[in-house]
């Protein structure tokens, strides 16, 4: 059962949870706050703070939900600094920066 850190700059992240509990059913969804980062396995994030990563060394991946820059902006500091499998759609090859698990439809990410 994989452990989710998740942020996202929105008023209400509510929605975004619901969303990661329906395609995650079996995983634990952490949401982040400056007090509340417990580690996790995967971080799903959207315009984090810096202090979102601050400590998760146990972080084992990036998926990126498409290619637009406010996705993926991230990817190469995340990468100068740890050891990330990136996923992405295989139509975004060569638009997500550092993308090594390219998926279709039906993937199952594990």
């Amino acid at each position: 059962m994989p452990d989710v850190l998740f942020y996202a700059d929105e008023p209400d992240p509510r929605p975004w949870v619901a969303a990661l509990q329906l395609a995650l059913p079996e995983g634990r969804i952490h949401q982040w706050a400056p007090d509340h980062a417990p580690l996790c396995t995967y971080a799903v994030c959207w315009k984090p703070p810096a202090a979102f990563f601050a400590g998760q060394s146990g972080l084992k991946a990036i998926l990126n939900t498409h290619h637009h820059r406010d996705h993926t902006g991230g990817n190469a500091g995340l990468l100068e600094r740890l050891a990330l499998e990136v996923y992405g759609h295989k139509n975004d090859q060569g638009r997500i920066p550092g993308l090594t698990r390219p998926l279709d439809e039906g993937d199952r990410v594990n």
